[in-house]
């Protein structure tokens, strides 16, 4: 995945322009100690020829079976207004892929932002339930489990594949309902035993409040 980091300082230039007049709180958690993590194996499963033209029927098992490609544009699905969002912030940011290559990597970091992790590989699921105090900032996070063999991903069960939903079995998943409240009216944060969950999907409504990110300590 070389060139990664170099691609994300790319994208947020591109996309950045829309939040020019976008004023950030001061009120927020120092940089320094937050690490965002960016969902590229969800924005993946997403694209074409990805997991949801097998689940759309269009497509067999070997849409199951996909390169990953570094330079994947990212979008709602994999929670563009956030990433920009949180980057203007300057908080630290890292792939999502090369938190396998690094076990104790989130150990650096006293706050971690999860947003729309939708597929995540074993190891990524243990680093991030493990950590003391994660926000997980859009539901239907870990919710499938992926593999990783040099470039390319393939789904091992979640998403109904397999017979399977929730493919970890944690306790604290909260798709139904919450991926679907996408006007964040009336959300909450809720406490569980590694961090907070927000209960509804922010994409849009973090562009104009505020108060969705200040809950982050």
């Amino acid at each position: 995945m070389k060139g990664d980091n170099l691609r994300l300082t790319l994208l947020f230039a591109v996309l950045g322009i829309v939040l020019t007049s976008l004023i950030i709180s001061t009120s927020l958690v120092s940089a320094s100690s937050v690490l965002v993590i960016a969902p590229l194996l969800t924005a993946n499963a997403y694209s074409l020829n990805g997991f949801y033209d097998y689940f759309n029927g269009t497509c067999d098992e070997s849409c199951l079976n996909i390169p990953i490609d570094g330079d994947i544009r990212f979008d709602y699905k994999s929670s563009s207004n956030a990433l920009i969002y949180l980057q203007k912030m300057g908080y630290d940011i890292v792939l999502d892929v090369d938190l396998e290559s690094d076990r104790n990597y989130l150990d650096r970091y006293e706050t971690i932002i999860v947003l729309h992790e939708e597929y995540a590989t074993q190891q990524i699921f243990d680093m991030i339930t493990e950590h003391h105090n994660v926000y997980y900032l859009y539901p239907n996070a870990l919710y499938g489990e992926v593999v990783i063999d040099v470039d390319s991903m393939t789904l091992v069960k979640g998403h109904g594949y397999q017979g399977v939903n929730n493919a970890f079995d944690w306790e604290y998943d909260n798709t139904h309902p919450d991926e679907y409240d996408d006007m964040c009216l009336d959300y909450s944060w809720n406490r569980i035993d590694n961090g907070w969950q927000l209960d509804c999907y922010p994409e849009n409504a973090i562009l104009h409040d505020d108060s969705i990110l200040e809950f982050i300590k």
